[in-house]
């Protein structure tokens, strides 16, 4: 997110009525702001938009949809293909319909003709003779009422109408959408008051439809559609963006949650209002790591510990000493000059933290509460908050009031929360309330930092209803209310925390000062450790304030809360800042690594997910695998095939990009079928959790894996009569045995030209006839009929050409054989990687391989071309560089002699990587920018380029050499080598050998092999791996359970709470989400994340605050969970598809993290304990 000029922070956001009211004097001046918005927005939608594909422009009648529109004609005049939604009918009357405007400045009708003199396709979304008056953008100033009004014919179907005659045009809005690759949301803009009702309100549903669909790339202008401006409350359905662009300023919506979390990436786009909004009031703020660093004292040459602060901690206790010692090591971390602690966890402190002092003595910031246990009974009374029965409680007390007293800052958290009690309306006015602690008035430097859970019971005993829930669906107004109410300033911690104040010196009045927001990482390690972090970090945020600011000699904590909102964003990395080094000056971020607000260069999809390589001791060579390059390449796939389904091929361990890696994210961006050639790799993606439609296509007669292949329903290619008989004969076989009898589900092959396998034409009747009777016998289940083209990719070749044709003519006769022999196909497949990208009859499913990884299969058309990204980059430093006189040779039998003086560089691979020895002399390697080209033959390890003399190439050893990558960057292609050395690409990807590691990016973690895969015949041997595993379990562990309904997650579950003998029935939590049960070892934690759909969803379950203390099983929690712990077991239990209740499950066991080394797992594999 770019910053705000002119704010005093890097994000300022601003209502909706002042950012109008800067707009204005810009308006009647003739500045053209509307141009302004949509050059920015255009540009957006270039760097993100895949090369070769479409743009859905979804525009309203107001001001935003000027914007849309204006960007669509841009797009169009830059030669995108560009279609325009219309959701209301544009005029140029409205130009000047909804703001007041220059004539200079254009409007929603200037920018409708422009889109449509540009060549963009205009798609109305009502019918000839309907009445759509009204905006989307803002409200009508004939009719004040919220734009979505039910009495507004916008906002409703026709009564007049009850057939439908007039409904929206679904269609054309369908199949603009399964083009357009990006889409622009353009709908609804700064003065919507949602929810959106009635025609709108079905528009929006459905475009939310569609997006699940097509997974477009959405980019909001101003704001997602949907959204009010104002508040981080979602009162009605909106449209998710992935990238919102925000004109002239941010607006509160986007900085608070939940509602940020809909908006992906925010861009803020500068009008040049900086001047008109220094004058105005800043509604919210968000800082910046620069900002953050500046805001943190960095200790002189003349300070000492009272003057760098000193943290006085009461927290844990003697049997649960764990909050206080991370506490206290998060303010010692932090900086802190002394921390006293003064708990009854003394000495788990001092083995944690020697230099911790336990005496007391003079304190500049009290923290009180972490980790104790409150003065709650489970009545929920809080009996007398002036003589605790709990000596904790009673030592917090006195330390609290102490610090009233003495006018030392206090932070209070957890526990601590219930020392306040609400005072007696004060003099000033019966609104005003006096907070106490021990009988005390609140000075304004106390800082109370609640979860949602805790502010509800807070705001409870202060008179003010509001449940858990209804803080989490508008933290910010609840966070103000609790300013409000106490008195106090409150950082309400979540995944966006929030700061609010009361107004200075006016207790209980509304608030002048703005609200801080700072986004956080959700669920980075331990979210209860990060929480009792996070005090100890407060604690030395307001012990290290100048003394006007830290009391006695000023306002305090409230004029000094960028220093309180500093640390807020500090809750995604507590952990790892109780060990970092304290902060200095020259570090511009207390936590570097946290992204306080997105930029261009980072995620698209804010806080969704994030990259990182996996670390290969020993090796210097790699192959990096961008796998969101693979993401979006089948979606590429898609838009060129629909309606067809995309079935990646994976063969040959995915093109040498990593099979297992490849085949999730090609799930990931929509393919629903995945295709190998071999029946091992078909079960290895089965063993790797991956469901859903597998089809192998080359296996031999008597494999001792088909059996396995028919039990984990996998799709088998049958080429002819003889492979049809013995599939048959296996389910024969198994049916005999008492097995399952599920047919088994087979393609059959027809050779229309390929000449490899599968029957021609003339024979293929008799596979039909064959095939028919076995189905009908039940064996098997004909669901597709498939071939392969020969020479796609020959365009330029007229017989080529031809020839395809023929090979399409037979296929038809194929199907329409099969058709009339009554088989019921599911799918006909024929083309393949340059199948699709000619365009040829796409039938009802396409085979992408090459294309899948970015590589054209086409001569005469690039990557960039065809709208694809390469994934793989093969790099390599410099082993060596050295220097070789002229007439020197180089490598075995001297084929490549230097001409003269110069520098050879050693680059670490050969063909015993893969490296084709074929590329002697021959292939291309780009070094420091420049490309050379192999010198002398490959060897089995290394290989030599002549870099020049010393005024060329800018080397050294460790400098990088790339063999192959992106064309577009510079680097040499597949393509590049495979015509060197006369082979095609695919050879010289899919022979990249072993031994050179893959590193993932555009993921979150690479992958791991199955560490212990065991077959689950029954329920009873389901439950029995829950009884071995229990005793592998301790307190603190987190297990996360994956696989389809019925796969058994609840079942070993109820194992596990057998052998730890917890109490209560364990069964599936569906409804309840979560439940707990007590044990006399350890508890059990059973949760079902099957409703949850984001981490803030999971963040808001505070699953931490018993995950020190029990074992904590979640079901469904793949890609939700992994961070609520440092280590974890990954448990992913598969189903094969059927019926029968013999079929055999398995269950595949992943340890990841430290807690795990070294265990050992062999008790596991027996096939059931003894149990009474």
């Amino acid at each position: 997110m770019s910053a705000v000029p002119g704010s005093s922070g890097p994000v300022a956001a601003y209502a909706a009525e002042h950012v109008r009211a800067a707009e204005a004097p810009l308006l009647a001046a003739g500045v053209p702001l509307m141009r302004r918005a949509a050059a920015a927005l255009a540009e957006t939608v270039r760097a993100e938009l895949p090369p070769g594909t479409g743009v859905l422009v979804i525009a309203g009648r107001g001001n935003n949809g000027g914007d849309g529109l204006f960007a669509a004609a841009e797009l169009a005049r830059a030669g995108i293909a560009v279609t325009v939604a219309l959701a209301q009918p544009i005029e140029p009357t409205d130009d000047a319909a909804h703001r007041p405007m220059s004539a200079a400045e254009p409007g929603p009708g200037q920018g409708l003709a422009a889109a449509r003199r540009e060549g963009a396709v205009i798609v109305p979304l009502w019918y000839a003779g309907e009445t759509l008056p009204g905006t989307l953008d803002q409200a009508d100033p004939a009719d004040p009422a919220d734009p979505a009004d039910p009495a507004d014919p916008a906002d409703q179907a026709d009564p007049s109408d009850p057939d439908g005659a007039g409904s929206p045009r679904w269609s054309a809005l369908d199949e603009a959408a399964a083009g357009a690759a990006v889409w622009i949301d353009a709908l609804t803009g700064l003065g919507l008051r949602p929810p959106l009702r009635g025609r709108l309100g079905d528009l929006l549903a459905h475009l939310l439809a569609l997006r699940r669909r097509h997974r477009p790339i959405v980019v909001a202008a101003d704001l997602p559609s949907g959204m009010a401006a104002d508040s981080g409350a979602l009162t009605g359905p909106v449209l998710p963006a992935d990238v919102t662009v925000t004109f002239g300023c941010a607006k509160p919506a986007l900085l608070l949650a939940p509602a940020c979390h809909a908006a992906g990436r925010v861009e803020v786009v500068d009008l040049g209002l900086t001047e008109e909004l220094a004058a105005l009031p800043v509604a919210v703020r968000r800082l910046d790591g620069a900002r953050l660093g500046a805001e943190w004292p960095a200790p002189g040459p003349g300070d000492h510990k009272y003057t760098r602060g000193v943290v006085g901690v009461i927290a844990g206790s003697a049997t649960y000493p764990g909050a206080a010692v991370l506490c206290t090591g998060a303010a010692i971390r932090a900086g802190a000059g002394m921390v006293r602690y003064l708990g009854s966890a003394t000495a788990s402190v001092l083995a944690a933290r020697p230099e911790a002092v336990t005496a007391p003595g003079r304190v500049q910031s009290w923290v009180i509460g972490p980790g104790l246990p409150g003065l709650g009974d489970e009545s929920g009374d809080l009996g007398d908050p002036g003589s605790p029965a709990d000596p904790d409680m009673a030592a917090a007390l006195g330390a609290a009031t102490e610090a009233i007293a003495a006018g030392a800052a206090l932070v209070l958290d957890a526990g601590g929360l219930d020392l306040l009690t609400p005072g007696e309306a004060s003099a000033e006015g019966e609104t005003a309330r006096r907070t106490r602690i021990g009988g005390r008035i609140l000075h304004d430097r106390v800082l109370l930092t609640p979860h949602a859970g805790e502010l509800a019971r807070l705001l409870t005993r202060f008179g003010v209803e509001a449940g858990r829930e209804q803080i989490e669906a508008d933290p910010a107004h609840w966070a103000a209310r609790a300013a409000e109410a106490t008195g106090a300033t409150v950082l309400l911690k979540g995944a966006v925390t929030l700061v609010a104040a009361p107004a200075p010196g006016a207790g209980g009045a509304a608030s002048t000062i703005p609200l801080y927001s700072q986004r956080t990482t959700p669920l980075a390690r331990n979210r209860r450790q990060r929480r009792r972090a996070l005090a100890g970090v407060l604690g030395t945020a307001l012990a290290q304030l100048p003394p006007q600011r830290r009391g006695g000699h000023g306002p305090g904590v409230r004029d000094g809360r960028r220093s309180t909102a500093a640390p807020a964003c500090w809750p995604a990395r507590a952990t790892t800042a109780a060990r970092s080094p304290p902060p200095t000056s020259s570090a511009p971020c207390p936590v570097p690594s946290v992204p306080c607000c997105a930029s261009r260069a980072g995620n698209r999809r804010a806080g969704s997910w994030q990259t990182r390589g996996v670390s290969y001791p020993g090796y210097t060579a790699a192959a990096h695998v961008d796998l969101g390059a693979i993401r979006s390449n089948i979606r590429r796939i898609r838009s060129l095939a629909a309606p067809a389904e995309v079935m990646a091929v994976v063969k040959a361990d995915a093109y040498g990009h990593g099979l297992v890696p490849v085949a999730r994210a090609a799930r990931q961006a929509g393919a629903t079928w995945l295709g190998v050639a071999q029946l091992a790799e078909a079960l290895r993606l089965r063993e790797a959790g991956l469901e859903g439609r597998i089809l192998a296509w080359l296996w031999t007669p008597g494999s001792d894996l088909l059996a396995d292949c028919l039990a984990a329903d996998i799709d088998l290619s049958v080429p002819d009569v003889r492979a049809l008989a013995e599939v048959a004969g296996h389910v024969r076989a198994r049916t005999a045995a008492g097995g399952s009898d599920r047919p088994a589900r087979i393609h059959l092959e027809v050779d229309t030209g390929m000449g490899r396998t599968g029957l021609v034409l003339e024979e293929f009747g008799s596979l039909i006839e064959a095939a028919r009777a076995a189905e009908d016998a039940g064996e098997v289940r004909i669901v597709g009929v498939w071939t392969h083209l020969a020479r796609a990719d020959e365009t330029g070749d007229a017989d080529a050409v031809r020839f395809t044709d023929r090979q399409y003519e037979r296929f038809a006769s194929a199907c329409a054989a099969l058709a009339a022999a009554g088989a019921q196909l599911e799918v006909r497949h024929i083309a393949n990687s340059a199948g699709v990208v000619t365009t040829r009859e796409p039938y009802d499913l396409v085979r992408a391989g090459l294309i899948t990884y970015g590589i054209s299969p086409l001569t005469h058309e690039t990557p960039a071309d065809l709208g694809l990204r390469p994934a793989l980059r093969l790099t390599a430093p410099l082993a060596m560089v050295k220097h070789l006189p002229a007439g020197h040779g180089v490598s075995y039998g001297g084929t490549y002699v230097t001409a003269a003086d110069t520098r050879i560089g050693v680059v670490p691979l050969g063909y015993g990587d893969g490296i084709p020895r074929h590329g002697s002399n021959v292939a291309p390697v780009l070094v420091a920018g420049e490309r050379r080209t192999i010198a002398g033959r490959v060897c089995m390890d290394q290989f030599m380029v002549d870099l020049g003399g010393s005024g060329h190439v800018d080397a050294a050893a460790g400098t990088e050499a790339v063999l192959l990558g992106d064309a577009l960057r510079g680097e040499p292609t597949p393509r590049e080598w495979a015509d060197a050395i006369g082979t095609i690409d695919y050879e010289i990807v899919t022979r990249l050998g072993a031994r050179i590691p893959r590193i993932y990016t555009g993921d979150d973690e690479g992958t791991t092999p199955p560490m212990l895969t065991i077959p689950l015949p029954d329920a009873a041997a389901t439950t029995a791996l829950g009884i071995r595993l229990a005793p592998h379990l301790r307190a603190g562990d987190l297990v996360v359970l994956t696989g389809g309904l019925g796969a058994g997650k609840t079942t070993l579950t109820q194992g596990l709470g057998a052998a730890l003998e917890v109490e209560g029935q364990v069964a599936s939590p569906t409804f309840i989400i979560a439940r707990e049960h007590p044990g006399p070892r350890v508890g059990l934690v059973h949760v079902d994340a099957y409703r949850l759909t984001s981490l803030a969803e999971v963040d808001q379950l505070d699953l931490d605050a018993s995950l020190e203390d029990s074992v904590t099983v979640v079901e469904w929690g793949e890609g939700l969970v992994e961070d609520l712990a440092e280590s974890r077991l990954e448990i992913a239990l598969t189903r094969p598809r059927g019926d029968a209740a013999d079929l055999v499950r398995t269950a595949r066991i992943e340890a990841f993290g430290p807690r795990w080394a070294g265990e050992d797992w062999s008790d596991l594999a027996t096939s059931r304990p003894d149990v009474d």
